[in-house]
């Protein structure tokens, strides 16, 4: 709707309440935020993880890490002005901090919005 109206919008969690920052531990799954959550549930969470393998790969080329390559991706989308990227321990910032100046290629680009839209197609 807002793509639709040249609105352009903030995206709230690019990385999927921390799941595409790879917190996918049995204590990141037994954190009381995401024990109900459905992205850390089946059958959302396989096919989460799904998007987290194409996230590490792209993450891996760039000589970077999940987070932000997850907040970069939500950054270069044609509608999205800012991103609100969250975090329970200050070590965890520098993980994301650097998105705001990574380029990701045309390539790397889509194959995460590949991946992106298989998960919410579902």
């Amino acid at each position: 709707m807002c793509k639709g109206a040249n609105v352009p919008y903030m995206g709230f969690s690019p990385t999927a309440q921390e799941l595409l920052a790879g917190r996918v531990s049995s204590e990141a799954l037994d954190y009381p935020a995401r024990c109900h959550n459905p992205l850390y549930r089946e059958p959302e969470f396989s096919r989460a993880l799904k998007v987290l393998a194409v996230v590490r790969a792209v993450a891996e080329e760039c000589g970077s890490n999940p987070a932000a390559i997850a907040a970069a991706w939500t950054l270069a989308q044609p509608n999205v002005l800012t991103a609100i990227v969250g975090s329970r321990k200050p070590s965890q910032v520098p993980e994301f901090a650097s998105a705001g100046s990574l380029v990701l290629s045309g390539s790397q680009l889509q194959r995460l919005t590949d991946a992106s839209d298989l998960f919410v197609e579902g």
